[in-house]
Parts: C-alpha cells; structure tokens; sequence
C-alpha cells in the first residue's frame, strides 16, 4: 500500500508536460504526461517506456524502476484540478520490476 496525502502535479507550459509527483517516505512515484493540452477525460493514455507520450517511475527501496514496461493512465477530471486512475510496471537496471496498481489521484490542482 501507499498513500501520499499531498501530491502534487505541475504544468511546464513551455514544453506541456505535466509531472504527477507522490511519496511515502523514500518510496515515490513519478507519472510524465506529454502534450498535457491534448489530453481528453476518459482517453487511456499509455505509460509503457519508449512510448514518446508519457512515462512513470517509481522509487522503493532505494531503487529506481525507470523502464516501464506496461501501464495506463485515465483521467476522469479535467479543469481547475485533476483526477484519474492509473497502474503501470516499471523494470530496474537490473531488470527486477515492480508494479503499481489501483492508483489514483484526486483533485489535484496544477
């Protein structure tokens, strides 16, 4: 389980990307979101690495799982402040993974 009662998500308008940040601790969790502008509520928005859209991270145990492997992100909120659901698997340099599942983020101002 992990639960970061202060996220936070801002927008660089210069490149329109936006970054989900949450923590735990030292466990955290990095969501990119590119070409944020072009972004619709209930589009499934792929987080597997390479994808050139978007991507996700997650820190654990002092070690970084940069390599997505799989993963979605759906917005069900678009405004002043965001909401969505996502999960993804991330891999490891040393091709250990792990996964985030049932994630979720609610009334983010950006």
């Amino acid at each position: 389980d992990f639960t970061d009662n202060n996220p936070t998500a801002t927008i660089d308008p210069s490149t329109n990307v936006l970054i989900l940040d949450a923590e735990n601790g030292e466990n955290t969790i990095r969501i990119i979101i590119y070409n944020f502008s072009d972004r619709n509520v209930s589009e499934e928005i792929s987080l597997n690495y390479g994808s050139g859209i978007s991507g996700a991270l997650v820190t654990k145990d002092g070690v970084d799982y940069t390599n997505t492997q799989s993963g979605k992100l759906i917005f069900t909120k678009i405004d002043a402040e965001l909401s969505g659901t996502f999960n993804f698997t991330s891999r490891a340099v040393d091709f250990s993974s792990k996964s985030v599942t049932e994630g979720v983020f609610e009334d983010l101002t950006y």
